[in-house]
C-alpha cells in the first residue's frame, strides 16, 4: 500500500476518472492527469477476479509495481490504474513484466 498522502481521495478520483487521459493496454487501463506530486488508485472489478482476497492480491502486486516506480521515476501525475480480466491468468513473473511495461509505457507517453 502507498501512504496516505500519496492514494488519492473520492474527489481526486472522480476528478481524474472523468477528464485524465487514458492508455490501454492488454492487461490494464491507465488514467493520467498532471498533479503536483504523484497520487495513484488502483481499481480491480469483479469482472476480473470474483473473490474479494483475489482482487485485494492483484491490487497489492500493483501497488508494490507502483511504490517501486514512483521512487525510479519520480513521476509529477495522478494515477488510476483499471485492470482487465485477463490480468488474473498471467503468472507472478508474467504479472511483474507485463504490468510494469505497461504501466511505464503510460509514464513514458505522458
Amino acid at each position: 500500500m502507498l501512504p496516505k498522502k500519496e492514494r488519492l481521495d473520492r474527489a481526486q478520483f472522480s476528478r481524474v476518472f472523468a477528464s485524465g487521459r487514458r492508455i490501454h493496454g492488454v492487461y490494464t487501463t491507465v488514467i493520467l492527469s498532471p498533479a503536483p506530486t504523484f497520487t495513484s488508485s488502483v481499481v480491480v472489478p469483479k469482472k476480473v477476479a470474483k473473490l474479494a482476497h483475489e482482487r485485494n492480491r492483484i491490487r497489492r502486486r500493483i501497488y508494490a509495481l507502483l511504490r517501486k516506480m514512483r521512487l525510479d521515476l519520480d513521476p509529477k501525475v495522478a494515477l488510476i490504474v483499471v485492470t482487465k480480466p485477463a490480468i488474473s491468468k498471467l503468472t507472478r513473473a508474467e504479472f511483474v513484466s507485463q504490468v510494469a511495461t505497461e504501466i511505464g509505457r503510460a509514464l513514458n507517453k505522458r
